[in-house]
C-alpha cells in the first residue's frame, strides 16, 4: 500500500500507529514531498513498530520510479511463515502453551544460509547458517521467533528454550559435518542470559556432547543486551570466548557507548544490521554508514556480516565495501536442514533460490 504522509487533515504516523494497533501485515511504501530525512525517520519509526516498510519516495517522483520499486517488491519472494520487521503481537499465545511446545518438542529449526563473498579470484561459498527457531502450533501454524521469544523472558523459559535451540543447532551441525559440510551456525542468544556467569562452560559440554567443536558456532548477541549490564555481559562473552565460540554482535548501532561496548567486547564478527543494508539503494548516508561499519570492523580485526541482503544491488554493493559474508533473500530464504546441502552444493546467490516449500 501507498502511504502519503502528508495526508489531508491527517497525520501519516498517526496512521502508521493505526496500522501497528491492526497488526497490519501489508507492505507499506511511503511518500513524502518534504526532506529525505523525514522519509527515513517515518520508515524507521514504522519498522520499529513491527511495520513492513517496503520503501519510500520523494515527491514529485517519475511514474518509472515507482513501478521499479513495484516491479522489485513482486521479484522478492516473502514466506507467510516470517514476521515483518522488528515482529508483532503474541496473540493467543501463553506460557504455558510455550511450556509445553518446549517440553513435547514442538520447536524446530530453520537455518538462512550465510554466503562467503569471493576475494582475488576465490568463488562465492555457502560456509555458514543461521538457526532460526519456530514453534508449530496446533492453531497458529508455524509461529516466528518474534511472537514468543518476549514470552519466554517474560515467563522464564530462556534457559529451557536456549537449550532446546542450542542442543538441535549443534547436533545438526555435527551430522552435516558428518555427511562432509563444515558449515558454522550461528545462534541467538537471548538478552535475559548475558549476566548468567555459568551458562558458557554447560553449553560449551553440550556442544561437544553433540559431537561438534564449540568453535563451529558461533553466538549472536545484540547490541541493546550487551549495554543493559556491560560488566557482567564482559565477563559472560570472555567465557563464551574461552570455550571457543564465535561472538557476532548483531543490532550494532553507530553512537558513542555501542563504539565503546564493540572496543571492550571480545566479539570477532560485526553484523551490519538490515536498517541500513535496506537503504543501500536509496541513501547515499546508509551507504556511508555501511562502508564505515566494513573499514572500522576490519580494522579492529572482526569479519563483518551484511543482513536483510535482498537484491542483487545490495549484494554488489556489500561486496565493493568489501564485506566478508552476506545474508538475506538475495542468498537464501531460512529452510529445513535437507534443503541446505542443495543449496551449499549450488553454491552463488544466484544459483541460491529455494522453492516455497523449503
Amino acid at each position: 500500500m501507498l502511504l502519503d504522509l502528508h495526508l489531508p487533515g491527517y497525520d501519516g504516523l498517526a496512521l502508521l500507529n493505526e496500522l501497528y494497533r491492526q497488526h497490519s501485515r501489508a507492505r507499506i511504501i511511503l511518500i513524502s514531498g518534504a526532506d529525505r530525512r523525514v522519509l527515513k525517520s517515518a520508515s524507521e519509526f514504522g519498522r520499529s513498530r513491527g511495520l513492513s516498510i517496503a520503501g519510500a519516495l520523494e515527491k514529485p517522483f517519475a511514474v518509472e520510479a515507482l513501478e521499479a520499486l513495484l516491479s522489485g517488491l513482486a521479484e522478492q519472494e516473502i514466506p507467510r511463515d516470517l514476521p515483518a520487521e522488528g515482529g508483532g503481537p503474541t496473540g493467543e499465545l501463553s506460557c504455558s502453551d510455550l511450556a509445553a511446545a518446549i517440553a513435547d518438542g514442538d520447536l524446530f529449526l530453520r537455518y538462512q544460509p550465510k554466503l562467503v563473498l569471493g576475494r582475488e579470484g576465490r568463488p562465492d561459498r555457502i560456509a555458514g547458517v543461521e538457526a532460526l527457531v519456530r514453534w508449530r502450533h496446533p492453531r497458529h501454524g508455524e509461529v516466528p521467533p518474534a511472537r514468543f521469544i518476549g514470552l519466554a523472558e517474560q515467563s522464564g523459559l530462556t534457559g529451557g528454550l536456549t537449550d532446546t535451540v542450542f542442543r538441535a543447532a549443534a547436533g545438526q551441525a555435527a551430522q552435516w559435518q558428518a555427511e562432509g559440510l563444515r558449515l558454522q551456525v550461528a545462534v541467538n542468544l537471548s538478552q535475559a542470559l548475558l549476566g548468567d556467569t555459568t551458562l558458557p562452560d554447560p553449553l560449551a559440554r553440550t556442544a561437544r556432547d553433540e559431537g561438534v567443536a564449540p568453535g563451529r558456532i558461533t553466538l549472536e548477541v545484540t547490541e541493546s543486551a550487551v549495554s543493559r549490564d556491560a560488566v557482567a555481559a564482559t565477563e559472560v562473552l570472555t567465557r563464551f570466548r574461552l570455550n571457543g565460540f564465535g561472538l557476532s554482535i548483531d543490532d550494532f548501532d553507530t553512537g558513542h557507548s555501542s563504539l565503546v561496548e564493540l572496543y571492550k567486547m571480545p566479539f570477532n564478527e560485526l553484523k551490519i544490521d538490515r536498517t541500513f543494508v535496506s537503504q543501500v539503494e536509496q541513501q547515499e548516508e546508509a551507504r556511508v554508514i555501511v562502508r564505515t561499519l566494513v573499514r572500522m570492523a576490519h580494522e579492529l580485526g572482526l569479519r563483518t556480516v551484511g543482513e536483510g541482503v535482498e537484491t542483487k544491488a545490495m549484494l554488489d554493493f556489500l561486496r565493493d565495501c568489501g564485506c566478508d559474508e552476506v545474508q538475506g533473500y538475495a542468498v537464501s530464504r531460512p529452510v529445513l536442514p535437507e534443503a541446505v546441502a542443495g543449496i551449499v552444493a549450488r553454491q552463488g546467490p544466484g544459483q541460491a533460490a529455494v522453492s516455497p516449500a523449503g
